[in-house]
C-alpha cells in the first residue's frame, strides 16, 4: 500500500477543522519522519507542564501572562533563537527544539502558542514576512512579542523597521500582516522551510515529502501540485507525478500555468510510453 492509498497522519491532523488541530501534535508528527523514536505524547506532557508552571500565580493581564510565558519558557527552559547555526535543520522539528532548547522563530512561537492555548490566553501567530512574530490579543490591549528574541515585546515600528531592512524601503507593511496566521498557514510556513532547505541540499525525496505534506495543508495550489509532479518525475515516480500534474492541470484552468503543467504532463506520458 502506497502513501497514496494510506494517508499520512500529518495530512488527517490537518484536515480537521482549525480550532481542533493541535499545532504541537502536527509538527511532532512531521518530525516522527525525520527522526527515530519520536513520541509525541511525551513531548505534549510536557507542553502541558509548561502551560501548569505558567498559570501557577493566575495570572490575569496581557503583560503578566506574556511576562509568566516569558519566565517559564525563556528562564525556566532556556528557550530561546539558535544564532549560532540558524540553518540547522534541527531548528525546525518540534521536538530538537525542545531538547536542544534552540530554534528558529516559527518553531520557538509554535512552543508559545501551545502553551498559551493549553490555558486559553490568546496569543496567535502573526501572517509577518521574514521574521515571525506573536500577538497577545486581547480586547483592551495588544502585546506584539519576538519568540527568538527571548520573547521580548516589539512595536509596530519595529516591524516596520525590520521588514523594510529584509526587503527594501519599497516593502509595504499592512495591516494584513499582523493578522493572525491559521495553523495550516503556520505549518505551511513551517514546511516550506523543510521544502527550501531540502531543495538546497539537492534532497529530493525529502524535498517531495516536504511538498507533500504541504499539499494537505494547501490542497488546491494548482502551482504546488505541478512542482510536486515536477519532482516525482525527476525521481522516477512516473505514476505519482502523472496523479500530481492532472490535479494540478485541473485547477489551473484558466490561469498563466497551464501551458508550463501541460509541457511537463507530455513529458511524463512519454517516460510512461518508453517504459510500457
Amino acid at each position: 500500500m502506497d502513501e497514496h492509498q494510506l494517508r499520512h497522519p500529518f495530512d488527517e491532523a490537518v484536515r480537521q477543522i482549525h480550532s481542533e488541530i493541535r499545532l504541537a501534535h502536527a509538527a511532532l508528527l512531521l518530525a516522527e519522519d525525520a527522526y527515530d523514536n519520536v513520541s509525541p505524547p511525551a513531548y505534549l506532557a510536557r507542553l502541558d507542564a509548561m502551560a501548569k508552571r505558567a498559570d501557577e500565580g493566575s495570572p490575569r493581564t496581557a503583560s503578566d501572562r506574556v511576562s509568566a510565558l516569558r519566565q517559564v519558557l525563556v528562564d525556566g527552559e532556556g528557550l530561546q533563537g539558535n544564532l549560532d547555526d540558524y540553518h540547522n535543520p534541527d531548528n525546525l522539528y518540534l521536538n530538537r527544539v525542545l531538547d536542544t532548547r534552540r530554534g528558529v522563530p516559527i518553531t520557538l512561537g509554535t512552543i508559545w502558542i501551545d502553551v498559551a492555548d493549553a490555558l486559553g490566553w490568546p496569543i496567535v501567530g502573526m501572517d509577518m514576512p521574514g521574521h515571525f512574530l506573536l500577538r497577545y490579543d486581547g480586547d483592551d490591549e495588544e502585546l506584539l512579542i519576538d519568540p527568538f528574541n527571548n520573547g521580548h515585546e516589539v512595536s509596530r515600528a519595529f516591524c516596520a523597521e525590520m521588514t523594510t531592512r529584509l526587503f527594501g524601503p519599497e516593502f509595504q507593511l499592512t495591516e494584513a500582516h499582523f493578522a493572525a496566521i491559521s495553523p495550516r498557514g503556520l505549518l505551511g510556513r513551517i514546511l516550506g522551510n523543510i521544502y527550501a532547505f531540502n531543495v538546497q541540499r539537492e534532497d529530493w525525496p525529502q524535498a517531495v515529502w516536504a511538498l507533500r505534506r504541504l499539499n494537505a495543508v494547501s490542497a488546491d495550489d494548482a502551482v504546488l501540485l505541478a512542482e510536486l509532479g515536477r519532482l516525482e518525475t525527476k525521481l522516477g515516480d512516473l505514476d505519482s507525478a502523472s496523479r500530481s500534474l492532472k490535479h494540478a492541470l485541473k485547477l489551473a484552468q484558466g490561469t498563466e500555468h497551464v501551458a508550463t503543467i501541460n509541457h511537463h504532463l507530455f513529458e511524463v506520458r512519454r517516460l510512461i510510453n518508453e517504459r510500457n
